[in-house]
């Protein structure tokens, strides 16, 4: 499955338990490849939190090395910390 994600990692579950069946003619519940999925991309990418706190680290060394450069990341809020302000706001 490595392998399959590194080559097009944007292969859904559906397509991923139609190759297993194929290649290892085994049949795999929906659930199992989607954690099989996690755990690959985990180990291809590394865990998506760290990869995001990773983000913000990058973003200080750019300004860090190059004063004149402005990064600025750019991803939507999150909704559960929306709804917490906001509920401290009223």
């Amino acid at each position: 499955m490595i392998d399959w994600l590194k080559e097009d990692g944007n292969l859904g579950n559906t397509e991923l338990r139609k190759k297993l069946k194929e290649s290892h003619k085994v049949d795999v519940t929906y659930r199992k490849v989607y954690l099989g999925k996690q755990l690959a991309m985990d180990k291809i990418y590394g865990p998506w939190g760290k990869s995001f706190d990773n983000l913000y680290r990058f973003k200080a060394q750019i300004e860090e090395s190059s004063p004149r450069f402005f990064v600025v990341i750019d991803h939507p809020p999150s909704t559960i910390k929306q709804g917490l302000i906001g509920s401290f706001l009223l």
